[in-house]
């Protein structure tokens, strides 16, 4: 039985780490029942020992970083020296802490076997962004990686100083060590099979089960109230943790140009945005136009995939019109997955996606073209092309998803 150390220190949260949960999770699930033994680490091992439990996987140890007083002096002096750095010539884009997460992976290697091959399921928070004649020497012996956001893309999300950065992370990707790299759409495998000849690069389809058999915690109750509150209306929802990306304010205002006799609005989930008094402004002034004709939860945590689905399978149309964001999303597949047309934003890899399964969607930007766009997506009675819907779900199937990550640690040998 092969040894890995399976890690994800993004994984963080009293919750859980959302879709970072769901993936790692799936990994370990995978792992596990093809004879690897796991050693698993992420940022809320106490959540993950509770998953391992409810799962009941074999073959798989949680363990701890055991993160030592000249760790964190060590810690402390890169930040100061990234105080510093950035202004000196050619320093500008290189961030010397973003060595600390993989030096913690180093100190679990250390406590365990340095030859253990290492998986890390959200590659973007490990690789540092240093001079690669640095960074070697951190890495693990062996490595594969699933990383989400390709630099790229990342100015139109994040500005030019920030792909830059993300740019020196993914160098590490040409180091010896680096023996695959997963991404979720077959552009970005293009991308990064073109600009690092000896790197394996693998496509991974993102992650949808809509037959799930297992324990849910969805609230019955909640689901029941909305219903109640809908009074038969067509319902138009944004769900999840909601970040500026989310686009909140601009769901809000597209729902106040809608028909309330035939449409009502639910926004369920954690509100996490920069304090903003103007924002705050903005959206308490849609809540109370949209009073009598929305349930807006904004401290609402979804506790699983399976409530999430359900809160999917309710709605008629999931607002995904999210702002500055080229990548791909996980929300949008299960959308898809469970037979719903979405809002987009238009030109980036979310359209591309429902363009290739002649799905239907409402792509506008301003507020009043996303109302009408709703509209003729409701009176145009939205039907699935099926042999497209066959095509998808075949696309996005587990066993396609097992088999990209058996493909990659098949790497490790």
């Amino acid at each position: 039985m092969q040894k890995i150390l399976l890690v994800d220190l993004a994984f963080i949260g009293n919750h859980g780490g959302g879709h970072l949960e769901l993936y790692f999770m799936k990994i370990l699930s995978i792992l596990s029942n093809n004879n690897f033994f796991v050693y698993a680490c992420c940022g809320n091992n106490r959540k993950l020992k509770e998953n391992l439990n409810k799962e009941k996987l074999n073959n798989c140890q949680v363990i701890d970083i055991n993160i030592k007083p000249i760790d964190k002096i060590i810690y402390r002096v890169l930040f100061t020296i990234d105080y510093f750095a950035p202004k000196l010539p050619g320093m500008q884009h290189f961030r010397f802490a973003s060595l600390i997460n993989l030096m913690r992976v180093k100190r679990l290697l250390k406590d365990l076997d340095e030859n253990i091959p290492v998986f890390f399921t959200h590659a973007d928070s490990i690789m540092p962004a240093v001079p690669i004649f640095i960074s070697r020497f951190f890495m693990p012996k062996k490595w594969v990686g699933l990383y989400v956001q390709p630099s790229y893309q990342s100015k139109i999300q994040c500005g030019l100083e920030i792909s830059r950065i993300n740019f020196n992370r993914e160098k590490n990707f040409a180091l010896p060590s680096c023996r695959a790299i997963l991404v979720f759409h077959p552009i970005y495998q293009r991308f990064f099979s073109k600009n690092i000849k000896q790197l394996t690069c693998l496509y991974l389809p993102e992650l949808i089960e809509i037959n799930q058999q297992v324990e849910s915690n969805i609230n019955i109750n909640l689901l029941q109230k909305i219903k109640q509150a809908a009074k038969g209306r067509k319902i138009i929802s944004l769900l999840g943790i909601i970040t500026p990306r989310k686009n909140l304010p601009l769901f809000l205002e597209s729902a106040s140009k809608l028909d309330f006799k035939k449409y009502f609005f639910l926004v369920l989930g954690e509100l996490r945005l920069e304090k903003s008094n103007s924002l705050e402004q903005e959206i308490e002034f849609y809540k109370k136009v949209l009073i009598n004709n929305s349930y807006i939860d904004l401290n609402y945590y979804i506790r699983d995939e399976e409530e999430f689905s359900e809160l999917i399978q309710l709605s008629d149309i999931v607002f995904l019109h999210y702002y500055n964001h080229p990548f791909s999303s996980n929300i949008l597949i299960k959308v898809m997955a469970h037979r719903k047309p979405v809002v987009v934003s238009k030109g980036y890899i979310m359209e591309k996606t429902i363009n290739q399964y002649t799905w239907k969607v409402a792509t506008e930007s301003q507020p009043e073209d996303i109302a009408i766009s709703i509209e003729k997506l409701i009176d145009t009675d939205f039907k699935i092309d099926e042999y497209s819907y066959s095509s998808f779900i075949e696309d996005y199937s587990i066993e396609r998803f097992q088999s990209a990550i058996l493909q990659a640690c098949n790497t490790l040998n």
